[in-house]
């Protein structure tokens, strides 16, 4: 984009109050190579002479640049305010950003606190990162990030109420937040860390429509500590069974065509790709594991159309669920949750139900698709093996 074209952009917006609601504050999301934001003409350029007319008051730039990148970004001092990607996975390589920008006094804005799902969804990796006051995991990253005295803001995604109020008491114990916090936590160089996908959906879209997010967030699967196995997992360690089991949902979108790898090899995720991951070749090991799955993955759409179908979990994955069910057709009865409270409710116009709806359908079988997280998933697959249920024929 042009300069002059930018400066057109910000004079409408600012017309319509957009720029004066927000503070006048613009941010850049940088991840292309500098010289050519930062060449004459270029879009910096423009926000420049944007900011001598006074239709926006600060320039700042978020990036899912590596450490070295925006130390560069630091250094040049084009920006005002930096958003990086900072948590306890990236803390130990991310050190020396935080330090530099907080010498120049450059305000830093944390994403990624939850390190794109995986923290809260691998807690042995963390067990050094709780204190003894801490709920959870999740709670503990969000602490630690705040903890950093050269990071101003932390950001938390929050889909649910349930999680705006536990990042509200997350700081509203302040004798939880600070160097102590900080001293206990041991620096991880887990090859695993480097080598998860964050989710940020750069690489989108796909020339050929593949669900290229999905894929890479199933894979972080892959790297999940095997039950008596140390945390201290290599990447050569494989648990595609569960990165499957993770992905089910998301490629009944996809039709049977699908069983021969689409993928062109075009590189062009791999050239969007901030963390340079290999994601053509994980695509291609996924596609020939898939292979194994064939008969069960496919054949599941047709039974989901002949059957009853609930949800057991109403919480975010049970949403999550209901949503993609939805998209492809299937007619869902309702949720089914243990928690009598929940009874009776209605969440997206579907019902809760207690798992006793299940011995009442006596004519057919339903099928009951598991909508939870993996801590609670084995004691629900006990109680529907005694209701007589079969995994992956009555149940996923």
């Amino acid at each position: 984009m042009a300069d002059h074209q930018l400066r057109k952009l910000l004079y409408r917006y600012k017309r319509v109050k957009y720029l004066e609601a927000n503070n006048r504050i613009l941010t850049l999301n940088l991840d292309q190579k500098l010289g050519a934001d930062q060449a004459k003409g270029g879009p910096y350029q423009g926000l420049v002479k944007a900011k001598d007319q006074g239709m926006i008051e600060h320039i700042c730039v978020s990036t899912h640049a590596n450490a070295d990148e925006i130390l560069k970004i630091i250094e040049d001092g084009y920006f005002e305010g930096i958003t990086i990607s900072f948590n306890a996975m990236t803390a130990n390589t991310m050190k020396p950003v935080i330090v530099a920008a907080y010498k120049k006094q450059i305000p830093l804005v944390s994403m990624n606190t939850m390190g794109g799902g995986f923290i809260p969804w691998m807690p042995d990796f963390f067990d050094d990162l709780l204190m003894e006051d801490d709920e959870d995991v999740a709670m503990a990253a969000l602490r630690f990030n705040v903890s950093h005295k050269e990071l101003t803001v932390a950001l938390s995604g929050m889909g649910t109420i349930d999680i705006v109020d536990k990042n509200v008491n997350a700081l509203r114990d302040e004798s939880s937040i600070g160097n102590k916090r900080l001293t206990q936590f041991s620096l991880s160089s887990n090859p695993v860390f480097s080598a998860f996908c964050t989710g940020c959906g750069y690489c989108e879209p796909c020339p050929v429509k593949l669900p290229i997010k999905q894929i890479l967030s199933a894979y972080n699967f892959n790297f999940a500590p095997v039950k008596g196995q140390s945390k201290n997992v290599t990447l050569d360690n494989r648990n595609f069974p569960l990165v499957i089991d993770q992905l089910r949902i998301d490629l009944i979108k996809i039709t049977s065509e699908y069983k021969v790898n689409p993928c062109t090899q075009c590189k062009t995720c791999e050239k969007k790709c901030t963390q340079n991951l290999p994601i053509i070749s994980r695509i291609k090991e996924l596609f020939d594991v898939l292979h194994t799955f064939d008969d069960s993955l496919f054949k599941l759409y047709e039974q989901l159309i002949e059957r009853d179908v609930y949800i057991w979990g109403c919480g975010y994955f049970g949403k999550r669920t209901l949503s993609l069910l939805r998209d492809i057709g299937i007619n869902v009865k309702g949720f089914i949750d243990s928690n009598p409270a929940k009874q009776g409710e209605i969440i997206e116009s579907a019902p809760v139900y207690m798992p006793s709806i299940l011995s009442f359908e006596c004519n057919k079988k339903p099928f009951v698709v598991i909508g939870v997280g993996s801590q609670f998933k084995i004691e629900i697959e006990k109680e529907l093996e005694l209701l007589k249920f079969d995994a992956g024929f009555d149940y996923w």
